[in-house]
This record gives structure tokens, sequence and C-alpha cells, in this order.
């Protein structure tokens, strides 16, 4: 199966034969969240996305979680992240004040095992994320599978 991936795309670490430098049209653009690294990103970047990591400039990591959502909203990103917990308790009281809150992508340590493949995998989950819209697909928020 094609996976999401550009069309006569190929899979490897660097480019995706046939991409340019400027990010897909119509694709999410994302902000990842701290607890990936920045290769993350990265990789993202380099399959067409317009992705960048909170340790990017501007730096967001010294913020708080609220700050971030801001941050994300401010710059139109969806948000990437497995602090569920945490940004699920902000979106909560956000929406119930009438706030915004930017779309979410949750990644689970449990489908995502921190192992030898874990960059391939998260790079190829959240680039069909991100390609399909499914955040904003599933009501602001998607588990990403």
């Amino acid at each position: 199966p094609d996976c999401g991936w550009p069309q006569g795309g190929v899979r490897g670490q660097g480019k995706v034969a046939g991409m340019t430098d400027a990010p897909l049209a119509g694709s999410d653009r994302l902000l990842v969240d701290e607890m990936f690294s920045v290769i993350l990103a990265r990789r993202l970047v380099s399959l067409g996305l317009d992705c960048r990591s909170i340790a990017d400039p501007p730096n967001l990591q010294a913020l708080s979680d609220e700050s971030i959502a801001e941050a994300a909203l401010a710059e139109g990103r969806v948000l990437v992240t497995d602090n569920a917990f945490d940004f699920e308790l902000i979106r909560e009281r956000r929406l119930a004040e009438g706030q915004a809150m930017p779309d979410l992508i949750y990644a689970s340590d449990h489908r995502f095992t921190r192992n030898g493949r874990f960059m391939a995998e998260m790079t190829e989950a959240l680039f069909r994320a991100a390609s399909e819209h499914r955040a904003a697909r599933e009501g602001g928020v998607c588990w990403l599978e």
C-alpha cells in the first residue's frame, strides 16, 4: 500500500524522489512537542511538510503547555504530542470558555514503541495524518495509528 506517501515517491531517510523544497500544498502544518526528537520534524520537512519542532526558533521548550497551545494557534499549526492527559484538560477548559484550541495529534507510546523502527513508523503516520487533515476531520483530535 502507498500509506499516504507522495505519488511516485520512494521511502527512505532523505527526500522523497521528485519532491521540491516547497511544503506540500494542502497538508496540515505541524508543531512537534518536546518529547519527540527534532530529527522527527526534520524528516517530515524533508518529505515536504511544513513542520517545526518546539526546539526550533523561536524556541518554545521552556513554555507551559498552555503557551505551546497558544503558539500552535498563532502559527496555524496542528500540535503533535504524546501528552494527551494535560492537553485534553486544556482543550476541555478552553472550549468550555469559548476559547480557540489548535487541532491536536496524539501519539501513544503504546502504539509507537521507542525502538529501532520508531522514527520511520512515526514519520510515516504523521505524514499520512497531516496529508489527510485527520485532526480536523476527526473533530480537532486525532489519535495517531
